[in-house]
């Protein structure tokens, strides 16, 4: 049985991280809150800096570089509005933000933070006119990650271009609209940022002993999550024999992932089902924790890992599997499940989750495949959990679906069809939902959705190259902020087209005007509207996600300049 992999992430699920997880380029997999603060030393140096409602309220230093994160949810206020002061007149003054890639390693002690250098990268407000053209306000700021612009007109909805990374390398341009002067444009990822990353050139020789005889279904997961390297037996050749309580296996070194230091902790579980049926739950029966490891990139890197029983514990959810399926034709009306299920996950990192943060960042112990009827269905379930008191416990729910889509030829034909995902998933803190509230999403799609007030879900041409993608609030929610996937639709050797993110447009309001020079006359596009609902976070820090976390995307046709 595979791990479930629904979507929304599913192309992954919103910025910087690709882990193919919940329907919007990638999910994000939120850490769940505990009975205390869950602290890392985070936060950009120099002077202070409000990072928002639960964040890093960074205060200056000598440059250390560390503040302290406190995402409970009693730490996490409403951000405070005009109204709420009796204030009319628009935000004015200067713009003043900050952006930092936050890097959290498994013991939630500390972070080690990348802050962007603004004497080194530009920053600019910019101001979309009627007509299409822009008005650039150049800003300066620190290398501290600290950024300053002046002269934007009172109550002005400007946008600021940014660089997210993403999971693996590389980087992914990200727009954020808004009104307000105070922004944080800061991203979290999971793992040290060594800088010693893969090649390729390694190989990982893993053998296992001691595990409960192997079933049909049975898989073996290994992540070291400060790397993060993460490796599945899903699909692998060999796969463990049934029967079986020993399974050797090697992997390449990923090149999109982190070698494993000696000081890191490599977790190896044993995922097992004694059913043949490919849909019957998986749950962490034995593992191992494993120390001195290294990887390194040319070399092979044997690492034996004698499984042992796992504490064992159980749970009673009461999914509302209607909640969710009822969105299907809001996320792209001619869309099939492909998948809907839960996990549920031990997470390192406290509550804050981040777009960076995707499967590299949990540890599964219980993965199922749930029906799609509708209704309220009760799961019991036991499963093993060794980790850390001090972990988050979280279950991600929720449905992928899948829409066949075709791309217009030069010649006045169509592409075959290929596969576009979308999904509404959601990350849950699991302990309320053990106690018996129903699982059931916090936000759905956005409704009427439109490009150039005009159809949004059929194909066209024509629609320029800055059109304006407009919607109206969803029927569940309200949404932190909405972001805008632009995807690149090009067609692949079976002449089928394949979607890649190109950039990512924040937003407060329910409507975005593509900026200039995102889309190109002569290509296709695809635009994916994500409604988000992020614990304590607003539209001035979009790429923040805490718990519970909940994302909808809705799937435009292909769409032509």
């Amino acid at each position: 049985m595979r791990r479930i992999v629904l979507g929304i992430g599913a192309a992954c699920l919103v910025a910087a991280g690709c882990a193919q997880i919940f329907g919007i380029d990638p999910p994000n997999e939120v850490p769940a809150p505990t009975d205390g603060a869950a602290d890392g030393t985070t936060g950009p140096d120099g002077p202070s800096a409000d990072a928002g409602p639960d964040g890093a309220d960074a205060t200056g230093g000598d440059g250390g570089g560390d503040a302290s994160v406190d995402a409970t949810p009693e730490a996490q206020p409403e951000a405070a509005t005009d109204a709420d002061a009796g204030i009319d007149s628009p935000p004015s003054g200067p713009i003043v933000g900050q952006q930092s890639h936050y890097f959290l390693p498994d013991n939630v002690n500390s972070a080690n933070e990348l802050p962007v250098d603004f004497t080194m990268v530009p920053i600019a407000a910019r101001v979309l006119g009627s007509d299409g053209g822009v008005t650039v306000y150049d800003g300066g700021g620190n290398g501290a990650g600290q950024f300053t612009i002046d002269n934007v007109p009172p109550g002005a909805e400007f946008y600021v271009e940014a660089t997210g990374l993403v999971v693996g390398g590389g980087t992914i341009p990200l727009y954020v609209f808004d009104t307000q002067r105070t922004l944080d444009l800061s991203d979290v990822f999971l793992g040290l940022n060594t800088g010693q990353g893969g090649d390729g050139t390694g190989t990982v020789q893993l053998n296992v002993s001691g595990a409960v005889p192997f079933g049909p279904n049975d898989a073996v997961n290994l992540q070291a999550l400060n790397a993060p390297y993460t490796e599945y037996s899903y699909g692998a050749t060999p796969a463990p024999t049934v029967g079986a309580s020993a399974y050797t296996t090697s992997w390449a070194t990923d090149p999109v992932q982190g070698l494993v230091q000696p000081s890191d902790t490599v977790w190896v579980v044993q995922m097992h089902s004694s059913s043949s049926d490919a849909a019957a739950p998986q749950a962490l029966t034995t593992y191992a924790a494993v120390t001195g490891v290294t990887t390194a990139n040319g070399e092979t890197t044997v690492l034996d890992a004698g499984l042992a029983a796992a504490p064992q514990t159980s749970v009673s959810l009461q999914i509302d599997e209607g909640a969710f399926t009822q969105y299907v034709d809001d996320i792209t009306p001619n869309g099939v499940i492909e998948g809907s299920g839960f996990v549920i996950d031990a997470y390192p990192t406290g509550q804050i989750v981040g777009l960076g943060m995707t499967y590299n960042g949990t540890v599964d112990m219980l993965n199922v495949s749930q029906g799609t009827t509708g209704g309220v269905t009760t799961y019991d379930a036991s499963y093993g959990d060794p980790f850390p008191a001090g972990w988050s416990r979280v279950i991600t729910i929720g449905i992928q679906v899948e829409d066949q889509v075709v791309a217009p030829l030069p010649d006045g034909g169509v592409s075959n069809p290929g596969d576009t995902p979308g999904a509404i998933s959601c990350t849950l803190p699991l302990a309320p939902y053990a106690a018996g509230m129903p699982v059931a999403p916090l936000v759905s799609p956005v409704q009427q959705p439109v490009v150039n007030q005009g159809s949004f879900r059929n194909n066209r041409t024509g629609v320029g190259l800055q059109p304006t993608v407009g919607w109206t609030a969803p029927a569940l929610g309200p949404p932190t902020v909405y972001i805008v996937q632009v995807r690149l639709v090009q067609l692949n050797a079976a002449n089928q087209p394949q979607m890649t993110r190109i950039a990512l447009l924040s937003t407060a309001s329910t409507s975005v005007t593509v900026p200039p020079g995102i889309l190109q006359s002569g290509q296709l596009y695809q635009f994916d509207i994500v409604a988000l609902s992020s614990h304590g976070d607003d539209a001035t820090r979009p790429f923040y996600q805490h718990l519970p976390f909940c994302a909808a995307s809705t799937l435009s046709g292909v769409m032509a300049p």
